[in-house]
């Protein structure tokens, strides 16, 4: 005896429900991104522990996943990327100022590393294009947390920036597994792991801890 197929409409809508709140979620999140860091940068003029490639690759990021909301439909994607490049943009020309560097060598590179995802998420697909966004997404928390450890100062980096880094990623990963996007969960799942480094290295330089371990090496 075959079964009548399940009507799932009423599943189907709660689930929808489940992952636009999640995806809104995400865009809260990852536009209150980097608004402490400017703010931070702003007021205090202090960039001392502000790694200039990680916000180099910010801008390739918010340009490439921009791009990718677009391509798959997914509007919360397309405005927490187009509002957070507000913030990543005020955070690089102030640091363009205060280290006296062109623009063009500011800006240049995190152009170029966004050409190279977009395109590599038209030739490769989705799920293979996370695993390529994952590398510049780590790369800039990285270069991050190797400021964080190697800096004399910790003190012009906005510890609640580093947290709501985290928290981004980690929404961000949820709402891939819910949408079933493999590109923004991989990227985002790897990230939660350097974004996790980097809070805790900044709670142990600000509690001290990090000055003396750096001096013992």
């Amino acid at each position: 005896i075959r079964r009548p197929p399940r009507s799932t409409p009423l599943y189907s809508s709660a689930a929808s429900d489940v992952y636009k709140r999640q995806g809104w979620l995400g865009t809260l999140t990852g536009v209150m991104l980097g608004i402490p860091q400017a703010y931070r940068i702003v007021t205090t003029r202090d960039v001392e522990g502000v790694s200039l490639r990680a916000w180099q690759i910010n801008v390739a990021v918010n340009l490439a996943w921009g791009h990718h909301g677009i391509k798959i439909g997914a509007l919360n994607m397309i405005v927490v990327n187009a509002l957070g490049i507000l913030s990543t943009l005020t955070v690089l020309v102030m640091l363009a100022r205060l280290t006296r560097k062109p623009l063009v060598m500011v800006f240049g590179p995190g152009l170029l590393i966004a050409l190279g995802m977009i395109a590599s998420d038209w030739v490769f697909g989705s799920a293979l294009y996370g695993l390529i966004a994952a590398i510049p997404a780590v790369a800039g928390l990285v270069t991050q947390g190797v400021e964080l450890v190697r800096a004399d100062s910790v003190e012009g980096v906005s510890g609640f920036y580093l947290l709501a880094t985290l928290a981004n990623f980690a929404v961000w990963s949820l709402w891939g597994l819910l949408v079933g996007d493999a590109g923004t969960l991989v990227a985002s799942a790897v990230s939660v792991l350097a974004a996790l480094f980097n809070v805790a290295w900044w709670a142990v330089r600000v509690s001290g801890l990090g000055a003396a371990v750096k001096v013992a090496e």
